[in-house]
């Protein structure tokens, strides 16, 4: 990153106070590594027939969207929710295994500091070797 980019940590709550079962130098290294979004993060969800996914971490109205009428209720939810912002606690819960959280790497000016790739099943070393010759990860590539 150039000087310019140092805007991009600017006021971020999570390198910032706090206290709890993990060091400030651990609660500073998500940040650090995959600067994404500061004002929404994503919460996983599972469902007991098995179905998971991840959401954005909000609170709904939900007294509002139950008096809308059905047809109106997606929007007066999109109106109405809150997005959770990242803070310490919720870094410190997801390393302390309490939550599963993600972060949303597409910045609001539109940049994007890192991809993450998934390769399954057998072939998932050429995939990712092919991946890798495309150029699209420039030279900070890492495979795990």
């Amino acid at each position: 990153m150039d000087a310019d980019d140092s805007g991009l940590r600017q006021g971020r709550r999570v390198s910032e106070g706090g206290q709890g079962g993990t060091s400030q130098k651990a609660k500073r290294t998500i940040p650090e590594s995959f600067p994404a979004r500061e004002d929404v993060y994503a919460r996983r969800w599972e469902r007991a027939e098995g179905l998971c996914g991840h959401s954005p971490a909000a609170i709904k109205n939900w007294k509002a969207i139950n008096e809308s009428r059905p047809e109106e209720r997606k929007k007066v939810d999109k109106k109405t929710r809150k997005y959770l912002p990242v803070t310490d606690t919720v870094i410190e819960d997801h390393l302390l295994g309490k939550e599963t959280v993600g972060v949303y790497p597409l910045l609001p000016d539109e940049r994007c500091w890192f991809l993450a790739a998934d390769f399954d099943k057998k072939t998932w070393e050429y995939d990712a070797l092919a991946f890798l010759g495309c150029g699209i990860a420039g030279d900070a590539t890492s495979i795990s």
